[in-house]
């Protein structure tokens, strides 16, 4: 399995039991529609970096841009607050993710709503970079 995927299968346990959003944390893209509040967690771009890369065999340092997407009722900003804090401390509590990362760094932060009527959430979508390495051509081991 791809140390990607290894670092969100580690992310969505370390999110799980926030006092927020207790167990309904996902690895998916689409909202769970009403089920609030919620997380869902899922990466959208992974970006070698040349010029930091480690001697040979060519361990390029990787940036994954991790989205953790909080989802509350819509005009509930106070819990989408509440949910942002709680992420950024159960992120960084081991930044590393249990060793399959070198360490990671918080983004962007935009807030906004989703969906249309009784269907409509309100969204916090917090971006982490989580820089790990693995040799080119050995994607599913970390190094």
């Amino acid at each position: 399995m791809h140390v990607r995927q290894q670092i969100i299968n580690a992310i969505v346990p370390a999110l799980t039991g926030l006092t927020t959003t207790g167990a309904n944390v996902y690895s998916r893209r689409t909202y769970a529609v009403g089920i609030t509040p919620s997380l869902n967690v899922y990466w959208t771009a992974d970006d070698p970096d040349y010029a930091e890369a480690a001697a040979g065999p060519c361990k390029p340092l990787r940036g994954l841009e991790v989205h953790v997407e909080g989802f509350t009722k819509v005009d509930d900003e106070a819990t989408a607050n509440a949910i942002a804090e709680e992420v950024e401390v159960a992120m960084f509590a081991d930044d590393t993710f249990g060793g399959l990362a070198v360490g990671t760094e918080i983004g962007t932060q935009e807030i906004g709503v989703d969906g249309d009527g009784d269907d409509a959430v309100l969204l916090i979508d917090m971006i982490f970079t989580v820089f790990y390495r693995v040799a080119e051509g050995v994607p599913h081991i970390a190094t």
